[in-house]
Parts: C-alpha cells; sequence; structure tokens
C-alpha cells in the first residue's frame, strides 16, 4: 500500500474524478512506474494499493536542453513542452541578451521543479526531467560534456538533417547524449557563437525564417528526437 499526498490526492478525486476501485498509474520519478488500484479516496487523502510495476519506456539517446531565461510564462511553457517531448535534463542559463533578471535563490526554480513534476505525471514519464539551477552562459558551454553538441543560430547555414547524417546511429544507446542550445528573445550574440564553436558546438540553422525562441525551442527538440527516432 501507498499513501498519497493532500495534493495528490485531491488531483484524483477532484480534477480526474477517480474513485475507490479505479486503476491508476504511478511513477516514482526514478525511472518506474506502477499499476494500482485506489483503495480508499478523499479530497485530502489517498491509499493505493500497487499491483504490478509496469515496463518503462526507453528512449534513444539522452537530450539535455540548454534555453537562455526567457519573459513571463514564456520559460514554464517550454520547460512543460520539454517534458512533454522527452527531454532528460532542462538547463536555464543567462547570456549577454537575457533580458530577465535571476536572483540567486529565488523562488522560481522550486516552481520550475514543480511544473516539470506535475507534466511528467500528466504524460506518464516514469523517469523526471531533471532541472538545473540556472548559470552563466560561458559555464555551461565550458562544463558541457556530450557526444554531440548544437547550439541553435539564425545566422547559421547547416542543417540538422545534414549534419545529423549517420551520426543517429551512433546515438541508440541510452546513455549517449545529446546537448543543444537555444539563446533568449534577442538571440545569441556572435561572440557567444564563437565561444560555444571553440567548445565544440556545431552551430546550426532551424529554416530561413528568424523564430520566437520558444518556437525555436519546441522545433529543435522535436527535430532531434525524430532523428534519434524518439518521435
Amino acid at each position: 500500500m501507498t499513501t498519497l499526498s493532500p495534493e495528490e490526492s485531491h488531483h484524483l478525486s477532484v480534477v480526474l474524478r477517480k474513485r475507490a476501485g479505479d486503476e491508476i498509474r504511478l511513477s516514482d520519478g526514478q525511472g518506474r512506474t506502477f499499476l494500482g488500484v485506489i483503495e480508499t479516496l478523499s479530497k485530502k487523502s489517498a491509499v493505493v494499493r500497487l499491483q504490478e510495476l509496469l515496463p518503462a519506456a526507453v528512449l534513444n539517446g539522452r537530450l539535455l536542453f540548454a534555453q537562455a531565461l526567457l519573459k513571463g510564462e514564456k520559460m514554464e511553457f517550454v520547460l512543460e513542452k520539454a517534458v512533454e517531448l522527452g527531454v532528460a535534463t532542462f538547463s536555464p542559463f543567462l547570456s549577454s541578451r537575457t533580458v530577465v533578471e535571476w536572483k540567486p535563490g529565488s523562488d522560481k526554480i522550486h516552481r520550475w521543479r514543480k511544473i516539470a513534476e506535475a507534466a511528467s505525471k500528466q504524460c506518464g514519464r516514469s523517469l523526471h526531467m531533471k532541472v538545473d539551477e540556472p548559470v552563466s552562459f560561458e559555464a555551461l558551454v565550458a562544463k558541457a560534456e556530450s557526444e554531440v553538441k548544437i547550439v541553435f543560430w539564425e545566422e547559421a547555414t547547416e542543417s540538422l538533417r545534414l549534419f545529423f547524417g549517420n551520426r543517429a546511429k551512433a546515438l541508440q544507446g541510452p546513455t549517449q547524449t545529446v546537448a543543444i542550445l537555444i539563446g533568449p528573445e534577442g538571440g545569441f550574440s556572435k561572440d557567444e557563437i564563437d565561444f560555444a564553436v571553440r567548445h565544440g558546438f556545431a552551430k546550426l540553422s532551424l529554416g530561413p525564417f528568424v523564430l520566437r525562441a520558444e518556437t525555436a525551442a519546441l522545433t529543435a527538440i522535436s527535430l532531434i528526437q525524430y532523428e534519434l527516432g524518439n518521435i
């Protein structure tokens, strides 16, 4: 038996309108998903009897996604969609054209992690997306360690499809990683692109049009997951 939190119990009874006797799926966030049956349920408490461990979805490669801080609700939108698209790690960063101010110890990081956890449960992910503390662009790039590293830039000319070629076949293992960078509303400066290239990043294009940062993020994630065979 396992007892759910008041928040989860409220979601089950009020939002999902579940009842005692209904089957549900529960994830521990560490890669395991169980099939369970609700024994008792109220708006504040739920007890679930676990029946079996379900097979976990296995993705090709691990996508490490880094997003420059965005204004308003754009950041939360991108974060939520990154969860749904199977991103393994979400790394916010501050670049030279970032408009948003970041104060160390901000409560936003806790909110982002709660959003990621809720989105993981909503889309049935057994392994929750990791959300890092924001760092500077330079620190992020300098410490990046991945088999493939990509920075998307509106002035780049090489396409993702041309770049990947046969690379996707070498990234089929679950531990192989692809790291990608998406800039803020104003994009990356040329100095930042040069810095990333010196640290092993390939500069790639997302097409002939200038995309909003949040559109670029979803496009880049989706295309790479497609190349890896996850979509």
